[in-house]
């Protein structure tokens, strides 16, 4: 029965080496950390200002709804949707 046995141990070993969409999803998302930051800045006054996931989305954020609010409300952000969807699909 070694045949049988070392099947399962092979079925075992593949079945912990199976693609983990939870790992892959939490790679994109979360924070990057203070030793990789996107744009690094130096220190000022011992203070860190580099720019991480989390805070270039808040300045993403900002900008978006500060422009719609400018420039006619929420129909700028849509146009701006609209021309990266476009863009995108095009390429």
């Amino acid at each position: 029965m070694p045949q049988v046995e070392g099947a399962a141990t092979d079925a075992a070993h593949a079945a912990t080496e199976r693609f983990n969409a939870g790992e892959t999803i939490i790679g994109h998302v979360a924070n990057s950390s203070l030793e990789h930051p996107l744009i690094s800045i130096p220190p000022v006054f011992g203070i860190n200002f580099s720019v991480t996931k989390h805070v270039f989305m808040l300045w993403f954020v900002a900008d978006s709804v500060m422009l719609s609010y400018l420039f006619g409300g929420w129909i700028v952000i849509g146009t701006l949707v609209l021309w990266f969807i476009e863009d995108t699909v095009e390429n």
